[in-house]
Order: C-alpha cells, then structure tokens, then sequence
C-alpha cells in the first residue's frame, strides 16, 4: 500500500484531534473539580453518582424533617413544663386553702392566683409553633380550646375543644420510621371529655369558685383531681421527652451517614488533581509533539519539487 501524503496529513489531523479532546476533557476535570462530565465519560461511575446524590437528598431530607420536630416537640416540652409548675403552684395554694382557719381575704388572694393559673393555663394550652397550634391535633390553623367567660367578672367559666375539631396526629418521617411530633391537648387537659373528671380547666374553675365562695372543704377535695392532672401533664411530658431523645439519637445518625455518603459520592465523582495535573501535562508534550511532527510532514518534499 502506497502511503501518500494525503494519507500521511489525514492521519496527523486524527491524531491532532485526539489529543485536542483529551487536553479538553483534563482541562475540564481539574478546572471544575469533577472526574465525571457525562454519563459517556464512565458509564458505571455516573449510574453510582446519580444513586449517591439522590441518597444525599434524601439524607438532607430526614435531617430537616428531624430538625421540624425536634423544634416542635421542644416548644411543646417547653409548655408542658410551664404548665406543670403552674399545677404544682395551684396545689400548694388549694392544700393552704384547705385550712379552715383562713380568712375570706386570704381565700380571696388564693382564688386570685388560681385565677390567674387558669388563664395562663389556657394560653399554653393554645400555644403555637410557626403560627401552628401546638395540641389542636391535626387542625393546626385554629387554637385548640375556646373558653366562655362570665360577662360581669370576664373570669374563665369553662372551656370546651375547638368546635371544628382538635384530634388527629402529625408526624415526620425520619428514615424508615414515621414519628409523631404532636401532643393532643383534649387527650391530656380533657381526657374524659370536657367539664368531667380530670378536665384541668374544669379543676381550676372550681378550684378557684371555692376559694372565692370560702369553702375549704370543697378546696381539700380538688388536691386528689389535681394530683390525677399533673401526672397527665407529667406523661405527656416524659412521652414528648422521649421523641427528643429518639430525635437526636437519629440526627447523629444521619449525620454519620452524610459524611460516608459525600466521601463515597467524592471518590466517585471528584478530580484526583496530582493525577489530573500530571496527565495534562504529559497530553500537552504530546499534542505539543504532534504540532511538531505536522509541520515536518507539511514540509516533505513532493515529486513538483523536483521538476
């Protein structure tokens, strides 16, 4: 076969464009960081780093939705905590009042501060997170209980659920487990329904009517409902405690899983630049060579040059 040198040029742009892509494509490696441009760059490689990045969304994912919760439940732990201290204040004052030998000014200043443990009370017990409402079940735009109020004193009279509802569960899915975030209030403040036993507003109301109305005996009678309400208050807020708990132990978890994710998604994806850097240079001689050797070839003589 007769090598001519149409043949002889033909190869050399083959072999200029080659080298041209692969100084292209090591420029492009080490400027951006990224061993893998295309999916056609390395097939197996890209189908891993499309599945490594989609596990990371969805990481980054759980750890928000875990986040969420963790600053619910802990407004939440927050108002239970509130609300406790509020029952074990209004214990101390019905267990003073129980004595017999107050006067009606004395009763009077205890049913002044039950009353004002009953309104504190109701605001926690409508307490809300990102203008949500914390224990209105799933209803969260509305306030979870509505009181009616005596018109001539403005005092508390009793309170009831909100009439469009306040049951219902909220929960964040976390990894494979789906956690409840919320506390319903009807079932903790009212769980007998509202005015019955163990309905804290209900306790308060009376507590305070018989401190106003100088009965001690009927006083000593709301100690034991009280003790049933605070330890109410108390589980819900052990349960909230516990979320927490299960919370944070999860976060760590994924935190870990992040960090083993974006190193496998690193070594998948990313530019070994000392080895980057040391091919660009070698593909640079040999592009640099190919110019050469084009130009000695451009310079051969043809058989015109000797006519």
């Amino acid at each position: 076969m007769r090598i001519t040198k149409g043949i002889l040029i033909s190869n050399l742009v083959r072999s200029l464009n080659q080298r041209m892509l692969a100084l292209d494509d090591l420029e492009k490696a080490v400027t951006s960081g990224k061993r893998v441009q295309y999916a056609s760059d390395d097939p197996a490689a890209a189908g891993l780093i499309l599945e490594l990045r989609n596990r990371l969304r969805q990481n980054v994912q759980f750890q928000e939705n875990a986040q969420s919760a963790i600053d619910w439940l802990t407004t939440t732990d927050t108002a239970l905590q509130q609300m406790n201290e509020l029952m074990i204040e209004a214990r101390a004052d019905a267990l003073e009042g129980s004595n017999s030998s107050l006067t009606q000014e004395d009763m009077a200043a205890l049913a002044e501060n039950v009353d004002g443990y009953l309104e504190n009370f109701f605001s926690l017990a409508n307490n809300n997170f990102n203008g949500k409402s914390l224990f209105a079940g799933t209803n969260t735009t509305d306030p979870a209980f509505t009181a009616t109020r005596d018109p001539d004193s403005g005092q508390i009279s009793s309170v009831i659920p909100n009439p469009e509802g306040a049951y219902g569960s909220i929960y964040r899915q976390v990894e494979n487990a789906s956690i409840q975030i919320n506390i319903n209030g009807v079932e903790v403040f009212q769980p007998n329904g509202a005015g019955s036993a163990e309905d804290v507003f209900q306790l308060l109301i009376t507590l305070r009517d018989a401190l106003q109305n100088n009965e001690p005996e009927a006083v000593g009678e709301c100690l034991d409902e009280i003790d049933l309400v605070m330890a109410n208050v108390s589980d819900a807020n052990a349960q909230v405690g516990s979320q927490v708990n299960r919370l944070i132990a999860m976060q760590d978890m994924l935190l870990s899983k992040n960090t083993n994710l974006t190193s496998q998604l690193s070594q998948e994806e990313d530019t070994d630049l000392i080895e980057a850097m040391s091919q660009l240079a070698l593909e640079q001689n040999a592009y640099q060579v190919a110019l050469n050797v084009s130009g000695l070839i451009m310079q051969q003589p043809t058989l015109a040059d000797f006519i």
